[in-house]
């Protein structure tokens, strides 16, 4: 009876709003996060308490969101991996429980496929996500203890200062898995980051009050919210995939689909703030001082908005986007691949970066449009590459044409989002076949081009001679 009433109040507040009303409940702990931050960071003290603290409101957070069937999951996918920790050798831990947690969020996306096909309501599936993150990253951690002693070359440098010598404690593990700011859709973040967090040492034993650049960052939220729900109204990506698109001139259509992923990349953007902003509230988010001696709060950052959305290169944008995302899979997916080798070759790179674009496909879920567009964003990433090493030194206008290719980049961007977040077959090919699939095109020519003249390998000869 509680939970129906509850439902049916935010069902009322998300119309007065604008938004489902599970979006509503979401921003209810968004703002609750931020307060509950700043009180953890200023009046709760002492690693028990702090565990206990992050546990408490973690669940309290996850059963207002989800209910206790949406936790179900969390339960189970946790303790499975809590004993393979215990159970499998360390030296062979990390791969185990990487794939187990990686299938198991497939069953996840994939269970939300047959029950919601192409929703974008608000489940479990996304805490998964982040879980995934977690546990994972908590394995390669746990084993790089045993690699270290005995090949620490294999080690890559980051992660040294990461490596967990101890099985954490069910305290400890689960007060990591389930810290509130996180909890509901990230961001993810290292166990031993948190440990240091939660015992108040290393940069977190005099970190600065958080009130003020936690505001800062949650009256940004606010305002990427407001221009979320007026873009909402102009510019719904759907228009893109359906048939009346094709009513207007192409480049109207062209325009509509650059403005409708603007608008997409807004609804990411306010979501990561508000996170960032209960990040930021607790503490978790300072990361020391930065080279000019003021105080940084990267740790708690998702996206850095004007180097995503205004990136010179594909590279640039993926760097910027996503962040704590972008950092797993760099650290558990691609150093992993290139330091299985003492001299990874430039093949090896490569097959290190498109196996970096698979997973994360995998980890998203299986709409068809997730892996046409990694395919091609990787594609897209490795072009991008061969033009600013590219020696153009024999062209008129470079600057000119420096900013075109910009241009073209920044659209091919926003062409291969749209395709993300369309999700069906049908409905990408419909939204290509209305652009006369030019993004495509030009992918698929500069790739021939630079095969073909191999100006990117004669700039990389002249720099080493």
């Amino acid at each position: 009876m509680a939970c129906s009433w509850i439902e049916s109040k935010y069902e009322v507040l998300g119309s007065i709003v604008g938004v489902p009303a599970d979006q509503a409940k979401l921003l209810t702990t968004f703002l609750m996060s931020v307060l509950l931050g700043i009180i953890q960071h200023k009046y709760v003290h002492g690693a028990r308490k702090r565990h206990i603290y992050s546990i408490t409101f973690g669940l309290l957070f996850g059963l207002f969101q989800f209910g206790l069937d949406g936790l179900v999951n969390f339960a189970f996918s946790s303790s499975v991996v809590y004993l393979m920790l215990m159970l499998i050798p360390r030296e062979k831990v990390a791969l185990p429980v990487f794939v187990f947690s990686l299938g198991f969020l497939s069953y996840v996306h994939i269970y939300r496929m047959v029950t919601d096909w192409m929703g974008w309501k608000m489940d479990a599936s996304g805490l998964q996500m982040m879980l995934t993150c977690k546990l994972s990253s908590l394995a390669f951690c746990y084993q790089d203890g045993y690699t270290m002693k005995k090949n620490p070359e294999k080690v890559p440098p980051e992660q040294k200062t990461l490596i967990v010598d101890v099985l954490p404690s069910l305290l400890e593990y689960y007060s990591y898995l389930c810290f509130y700011a996180g909890f509901i859709i990230g961001p993810p973040f290292e166990f031993m980051e948190y440990l240091r967090y939660v015992r108040e040492v290393g940069e977190y034993e005099k970190s600065p009050s958080t009130v003020k650049p936690a505001l800062i960052t949650l009256g940004k939220s606010l305002v990427f919210m407001v221009l979320l729900l007026l873009g909402d109204h102009y510019f719904p990506y759907q228009l893109c995939g359906s048939p009346e698109f094709y009513e207007y001139s192409f480049l109207y259509r062209v325009f509509y689909f650059n403005m409708a992923m603007v608008v997409c990349k807004i609804r990411y953007t306010t979501g990561w703030k508000f996170t960032e902003a209960g990040m930021t509230a607790s503490g978790l988010g300072y990361a020391g001082k930065d080279k000019a001696g003021n105080d940084s709060w990267s740790r708690s950052v998702s996206i850095v908005y004007e180097k995503a959305e205004f990136a010179w290169t594909a590279k640039e944008m993926i760097d910027n986007w996503n962040i704590p995302v972008s950092i797993w899979i760099r650290r558990y997916i691609y150093s992993r691949i290139i330091y299985e080798s003492p001299n990874p070759s430039a093949k090896r790179r490569s097959f290190a970066q498109h196996s970096s674009f698979v997973i994360s496909g995998f980890w998203h879920g299986f709409y068809p449009s997730y892996y046409i567009m990694f395919f091609w964003f990787s594609i897209h990433s490795e072009i991008s590459k061969m033009v600013y090493s590219s020696n153009w030194s024999f062209l008129p206008f470079k600057d000119a044409l420096k900013w075109i290719a910009w241009g073209v980049q920044w659209q091919i961007g926003n062409c291969l989002g749209i395709i993300f977040v369309l999700l069906d077959f049908f409905l990408v090919y419909s939204f290509l076949k209305a652009i006369y699939f030019w993004p495509l095109l030009t992918l698929s020519i500069g790739w021939l081009f630079f095969k073909v003249t191999g100006l990117h390998r004669q700039a990389r000869k002249t720099k080493i001679q």
